[in-house]
């Protein structure tokens, strides 16, 4: 039974931070970005660039930071092997979420927009956490 709790909170530390680091991290590339708009002056096309790298990577790197932290504390297997797993996966939950947007025209501005990135970063640690857990009980 402590074994079932052990996975549980390895399970949510990982999700929760998860999601925690990227909000905050993509909250900061989209902050960044538009201080950058506001000080050249120019609005438009040519800063969307800017801003699509500062969401995508400040998710990427959010996601994978905020896991990194919550579970340097369980032995470094582990957090080493989910944390990489996030990393590879968390690419191939982009392009779905591109290929989603692109198929639905779900505009930026719209609630299901962030909740569609929350629930991909959800799941995407969840399967991270879980095939680290298939992994290491070999």
């Amino acid at each position: 039974m402590l074994n079932f709790y052990t996975s549980l909170n390895q399970y949510l530390a990982a999700t929760l931070a998860s999601v925690i680091g990227a909000a905050l991290l993509i909250s900061v590339g989209i902050f960044l970005s538009s201080i950058f708009e506001n000080a050249t002056g120019k609005h438009g096309l040519e800063h969307l660039f800017f801003r699509a790298a500062g969401m995508f990577g400040g998710w990427w790197v959010g996601a994978i930071g905020g896991c990194w932290l919550m579970l340097w504390k369980r032995p470094l297997s582990n957090a080493v092997l989910t944390t990489t797993l996030l990393a590879v996966l968390t690419p191939l939950g982009m392009w779905w979420f591109m290929y989603f947007i692109k198929r639905t025209d779900l505009s930026i501005d719209k609630l299901g927009f962030w909740s569609l990135i929350g629930l991909i970063i959800v799941v995407l640690s969840l399967l991270a956490q879980l095939l680290t857990n298939m992994l290491l009980s070999l």
